[in-house]
This record gives structure tokens, C-alpha cells and sequence, in this order.
């Protein structure tokens, strides 16, 4: 019997860090994965969580959504929009909310 898949969720490149980190013996290939993490993480962990967490709460946005925003960190509306209007199926994306979104973001990064 191999391996059976229990669950999944999105998560964070930094939560994807913090949890590769803690292992020990990691194969050649996980620790380029590590590395790879290292450089493209932009937040600790902590504080990846919380904004997660916020953009889900306050904003309204599935935690895909919210992830993709974590990992990315758009600087401006612009990016935001158009990372969140591809296969949106979802209200319209107002600028009052992409003002909302990056406001949180900003906090943040």
C-alpha cells in the first residue's frame, strides 16, 4: 500500500518553509526545494499567517485566493486585479475592494 493523501490545503511559501525547515535528512531533491523557498519567500511565517488570515477575514477572499496574494505580495492595484480576476467566479472585483486588499497588504509587506 502507498501513500494515501488524508487531506490538502493551500498554503504559504513562508508555512511551506517553516515546515520543510523542521525536517530532518531531507533528500537532494527537498533540499533544493528548500532553497528554492528560502529566496522566494518574502514574510516570516508568523506574519505570512496573519495576513492569510486577514485577507480571508476582511477582505472576503478564498484562502487560494489569499495564498496566492501571501506568496506574490502585488505592489500595486494593478497586480492585485490581475491576479484575482482569472477564473473568477465570484462577485465582480470592485476598486473599493482591491483599494481594501492592498491596504491589508501594505501592512505587511
Amino acid at each position: 500500500m502507498g501513500i494515501q493523501k488524508i487531506s490538502e490545503t493551500d498554503i504559504t511559501i513562508p508555512e511551506a518553509l517553516e515546515i520543510l525547515s523542521a525536517q530532518e535528512d531531507l533528500k537532494q531533491y527537498q533540499r533544493l526545494v528548500l532553497d528554492y523557498l528560502k529566496e522566494a519567500s518574502k514574510l516570516p511565517a508568523d506574519k505570512a499567517k496573519k495576513l492569510l488570515e486577514e485577507l480571508m477575514k476582511e477582505a472576503g477572499l478564498t484562502r487560494k485566493e489569499a495564498v496566492m496574494l501571501v506568496n506574490i505580495l502585488p505592489k500595486s492595484k494593478h497586480e492585485i486585479m490581475a491576479i484575482l480576476s482569472g477564473g473568477r467566479d465570484k462577485e465582480f472585483l470592485t476598486l473599493e475592494k482591491v483599494e481594501k486588499i492592498k491596504s491589508i497588504i501594505d501592512k505587511y509587506a
